[in-house]
């Protein structure tokens, strides 16, 4: 039976996702206990991951608000408490970790992303082409390539986006995230360094677009 404990390795990466999470509500994108975060133990043994407690306020997330869940989405012996809840978009992550080669999930209900995707309206599908800091997204080496992203609909029916996302992806490759209109974005990365470059590389584009509409 596998042990689902954290290696060092691991701890540290713990430890960087709750300061990237402290980070990302004081720039106000996570209010009022919203967004949920994960990363996949790299070094650890058995296959799960760790997801942030659901109901939290941000501004005091700490070690102890992350989760460990299986990949069928069930809280793993070791984080089992009474009214403790993994973040509902759970089944999000997972799909995301079997579709892609993610170790880490940030979703943030930053506003410049609910604006970006209003200046584009009946579009399921952004792109953007000639800013040099899209290569900040891993595998894209020039400014002039043409870059999409996604724009769904809201909808609190998980499954139905998973099976979105997933067709989606199937047909995109290098995709790193997607736009929920009314809600927010939900990227990610090979790591947990990467993903957080490659959030930063979305609001950067979000506020360029926010900017140029005005």
């Amino acid at each position: 039976m596998a042990i689902h404990t954290l290696t060092h390795d691991d701890e540290d990466n713990l430890e960087f996702m709750v300061s990237l999470i402290r980070q990302m509500h004081a720039r106000q994108e996570s209010p009022a206990t919203s967004g949920n975060y994960s990363f996949r133990p790299e070094k650890s043994e058995g296959d799960f991951f760790m997801l942030s407690e659901s109901a939290v306020d941000k501004s005091i997330f700490g070690r102890d608000n992350f989760i460990g869940v299986s990949e069928k989405g069930e809280v793993l012996p070791l984080w089992q408490k009474d009214g403790r809840n993994a973040a509902a978009e759970s089944t999000l992550h997972i799909a995301i970790y079997n579709r892609t080669n993610a170790h880490c999930v940030l979703h943030s209900h930053g506003l410049d992303s609910v604006l970006f995707a209003e200046a584009f309206p009946g579009q399921d599908v952004a792109y953007v082409k000639g800013l040099e800091l899209l290569k900040g997204f891993s595998g894209v080496d020039s400014h002039e390539e043409t870059f999409h992203i996604p724009i769904f609909e809201n909808n609190q029916d998980m499954g139905k986006l998973c099976k979105k996302l997933n067709e989606y992806l199937d047909e995109n490759y290098q995709c790193f995230g997607f736009v929920l209109r009314g809600h927010g974005i939900t990227c990610w990365g090979k790591s947990v360094w990467e993903a957080k470059r490659h959030l930063e590389v979305y609001r950067y584009l979000f506020e360029y677009f926010i900017h140029r509409a005005k």
